[in-house]
């Protein structure tokens, strides 16, 4: 099961506008609630982030670029603004 969090996270190379909300992992013993996933060090697992815009104003992507976002499982952030730039 997975979930993005309500609460927003410090992220390097995110544009200012954006703020990023990680996307916890929970697992489901049998016969447990639902407990989020964590490291051998005991932190929360972190492997992905949803990027939301603050406010309603941000400009929506034209298609070719929302393909090329989303076009990936994974995509660093300057990988993006790399393309977006051209």
């Amino acid at each position: 099961m997975r979930r993005a969090a309500d609460r927003a996270i410090e992220l390097r190379g995110v544009p200012d506008g954006i703020k990023a909300y990680p996307v916890d992992d929970w697992r489901k013993s049998e016969g447990a609630s639902p407990e989020p996933v964590r490291t051998r060090r005991g932190r929360l697992k972190l492997d992905e982030v949803e990027l939301r815009a603050e406010g309603s104003s941000a400009a929506p992507l034209d298609p070719d670029d929302l393909a090329f976002v989303l076009g990936a499982r994974r995509r660093q952030w300057r990988t993006i603004d790399d393309a977006l730039s051209r």
